[in-house]
């Protein structure tokens, strides 16, 4: 048995790619390591390996992706329970909501951010239907303004629930409409 530079992986000998990381084992180099077998030079794994830096350029710390889109930690927890409720409303009572949700919460960012979020909606909403009234005598304007607010409304379901679990979460199709 041998095993691979990249990872460490224990491969069979006759191994072209490690079967763990993917590399190439048949390199023209030499090893840059004195052990001749590859080995690790510790019981510990080399991830866990501090003493020296052998595989130190090969395991870094993992790549955690987070959410661009998500501003929930951007407001207090204590906001967001004091205002969820008037989060929803902004979604479900329409622009009643919108007047609402600013008067009485005007203070709170939690729900202002909810207000932009469905502002965005209800205006997209009311732009595709005017088009769908202004080319009204041909058909395909007006079944893609109808699909297009169904659109809209599943993504205002998704803005009420949001609010209600009280995350802050930019709304899919109408994140990139009016920064």
């Amino acid at each position: 048995m041998k095993f691979c530079d990249n990872c460490a992986a224990r491969v069979s000998d006759d191994a072209v790619f490690c079967a763990n990381c993917g590399m190439s084992l048949t390199s023209d180099s030499a090893p840059s390591q004195n052990n001749t077998q590859g080995a690790p030079q510790s019981s510990a794994s080399p991830a866990e390996n501090t003493s020296d830096n052998t595989y130190g350029d090969y395991y870094q710390q993992p790549y955690i992706p987070t959410d661009p889109f998500d501003h929930t930690h951007e407001f207090s927890p204590e906001e967001i329970s004091e205002n969820k409720v008037f989060a929803a409303c902004v979604y479900i009572l329409g622009v009643m909501g919108i007047i609402i949700g600013l008067l009485a919460a005007n203070s709170s960012k939690y729900v202002r951010f909810h207000v932009r979020q469905a502002l965005k909606i209800y205006l997209l909403a009311m732009v595709s239907m005017i088009l769908g009234l202004v080319f009204f005598w041909l058909i395909i304007p007006i079944i893609a303004a109808s699909v297009f607010v169904i659109i809209l409304f599943v993504v205002m379901i998704i803005g009420f629930i949001d609010a209600w679990k009280g995350r802050a979460k930019e709304l899919p199709i109408i994140r990139n409409f009016l920064k």
